[in-house]
This record gives C-alpha cells, structure tokens and sequence, in this order.
C-alpha cells in the first residue's frame, strides 16, 4: 500500500498523495482520525485511525476540557461550592479578605445559574452568600475594635 492515497473530508476528496505525505499530514494534525483514506488495494474507504499503527503515528494531541466539564459538573457548581468553602474558612481566619471573596464568587454563581436555568449549587452559593456577608460584617468589627483599644 505505498502507492498514491487520497483523503476525504466533509465529501471533499484530496489527492492523490504519497505515502510519507499521508504520514506527515497525520502527523501535522491534517489528516484527522476520523477522516476517510483510501488508495489501490482497498475496496472501500476506511478512517484514517485505521491506519495510524501501520503508519507509525501518533493520534493528534486534543485540547483537554476543563476538569469540571470533564467530570460533568456545571461550572458555576464549582464557584458555587468555592464561595461556601471561602466563606467557611473566612469564619475561621482572614474574614475581612475571605468575606468579600465568597461574596464575589456566590454572585458568579448565581449569575451563572439564572443564565443558565439551572439551580444546582443554588444552596451553597446562598451559603457562600451569607457567611460572605457575615465574615465581612465581623472583620470589619474586629478591627475597628482593634484599632479603638
């Protein structure tokens, strides 16, 4: 099979091309896995994936998606969950720069949500919300009741 190729994309036919012009198109990323190939020999077209092992190429690098998408976990669910972890901590340590942390990060979420019309994480970013206000309200406090001694 090292005779003349032709690909086939999207019903678009290309070629002819040789053998090592094949090779370093899907090497390149040009020639993709699920595009068609074919060449004397064959009695149908077949995806070019077929053919990696044989060609001694690697499958083209993708992007990766984000780890949350990856998971399947909406994004503003995430922020959700990061303004209630924010605004936890924050009641702990660090209110005055926590506090106004989680409440950026619930208003991100929850304009998220009502973009979206999905309301999972809802409860969380009410949380984040809440405590935001609160470890602000305290930090706040604390140092004015610092500063007055």
């Amino acid at each position: 099979m090292d005779g003349q190729w032709y690909m086939e994309r999207n019903g678009s036919r290309e070629g002819p091309y040789s053998l090592g012009a094949i090779r370093q198109m899907a090497s390149a990323g040009q020639l993709l896995p699920n595009d068609h190939v074919w060449t004397q020999g064959m009695t149908s077209w077949r995806q070019a994936r077929d053919f990696y092992g044989q060609w001694e190429v690697l499958p083209p690098v993708t992007a990766v998606a984000p780890m949350s998408a990856a998971a399947g976990v909406p994004p503003h669910l995430v922020t959700a969950r990061t303004s209630m972890i924010l605004g936890i901590i924050g009641l702990l340590l660090f209110g005055v720069v926590l506090g106004p942390l989680a409440i950026i990060f619930a208003s991100m979420a929850m304009s998220s949500m009502n973009r979206t019309v999905d309301t999972q994480g809802k409860g969380m970013a009410t949380t984040g919300l809440v405590l935001g206000i609160v470890d602000t309200i305290f930090g706040i406090l604390f140092m004015v009741a610092f500063m007055s001694e």
